[in-house]
C-alpha cells in the first residue's frame, strides 16, 4: 500500500550524499524523488519500504533507476535503506563514481 512521496531535501545521512554524487559524477540536476509504502504486513509490526526514482538523463527505455530498500519501522529509515542501496548500485556499476573520495560517507 503506498504511504507517501518524499523529496530528499531535507534528511540528513545518504539522501545528500546520493544527491551529490549524482550532481558531482553524472551531471544529473533532478533530484532523486523517494516513494515510501508499507511492507507486507507482519502481526505487531509496523514497517515501511522505501523506493528511490533517480533520472539520469534520457533513457534508451525513458524508465529511471529504481532501488528499494529493506523494510524498516520509520519512513526516514526506509528512505536511508532506498538511498545506501542506489549508493552502493552507482559505485559498483560506473567507475566514475567508485574514483570519487569525496562521495564516500563518513561519519563523525
Amino acid at each position: 500500500k503506498f504511504h507517501s512521496r518524499i523529496g530528499a531535501v531535507n534528511h540528513t545521512g545518504f539522501p545528500p550524499l546520493l544527491t551529490e554524487m549524482l550532481t558531482k559524477a553524472f551531471g544529473c540536476n533532478a533530484s532523486p524523488d523517494y516513494l515510501v509504502f508499507q511492507s507486507a504486513p507482519v502481526p505487531h509490526l509496523h514497517r515501511l519500504d522505501a523506493r528511490v526514482h533517480i533520472s539520469l538523463g534520457p533513457a534508451a527505455d525513458g524508465q529511471p533507476l529504481v532501488f528499494q530498500g529493506r523494510a524498516m519501522p520509520t519512513s526516514d529509515l526506509a528512505i536511508q535503506a532506498a538511498a545506501v542501496e542506489a549508493i552502493l548500485y552507482l559505485r559498483t556499476k560506473f567507475p566514475q563514481v567508485a574514483e570519487r573520495w569525496e562521495l564516500y560517507f563518513s561519519p563523525l
